[in-house]
């Protein structure tokens, strides 16, 4: 099987970057009128951040053309923050948690061993992950070339795959 690169969509990446520039415009407004001076500042950070933090991976990725997730024949790698790299031999099941994430089930030896590996707060997050999502581990699903939906369908397909061999 081949190789799918899934890249964040550009133009979702400029529309979020224009939203969020016009909340910081409509934050400086409230700044001149004199209007909710703390809730200005906290939109400026919070919207201005956000802009600057997604303008930052749309040029990363046009300039590099690197992708978010490459889909292979034995793992799905997430090369975006840390790195992850999910083999598809560790993974019981993939599911849609919502239109913004992929849960990932992984075959209870290994769920138990990461619970292990996990710190205090890793395995308070782990426990929450499980309880809101009913997998420990997600991976983003938004925003990308492709729809949740469809990506669910292609890492299930890849899943059979490598349990039929």
């Amino acid at each position: 099987m081949e190789e799918i690169w899934v890249y964040r969509s550009p133009w979702k990446m400029v529309l979020t970057i224009l939203c969020s520039a016009l909340f910081v415009v409509g934050a400086i407004f409230m700044l001149c009128k004199g209007k909710s001076v703390v809730i200005a500042w906290i939109s400026i950070a919070g919207f201005g951040g956000s802009a600057l933090s997604m303008l930052y991976l749309l040029l990363k990725q046009l300039i590099t053309h690197r992708p978010y997730l490459i889909i292979g024949d034995k793992s799905l790698i997430v090369l975006e923050g840390k790195g992850q790299e999910v083999k598809f031999a560790d993974v019981e099941d993939f599911h849609l948690v919502n239109d913004d994430l992929i849960g990932i089930r992984y075959v209870s030896k290994l769920e138990d061993s990461k619970w292990e590996e996990a710190g205090t707060f890793g395995r308070l997050l782990r426990k929450f992950n499980k309880k809101m999502m009913g997998s420990q581990e997600s991976v983003a699903a938004s925003g990308l070339t492709i729809k949740p939906k469809v990506l669910c369908e292609i890492l299930k397909d890849r899943l059979q795959q490598i349990e039929r061999t």
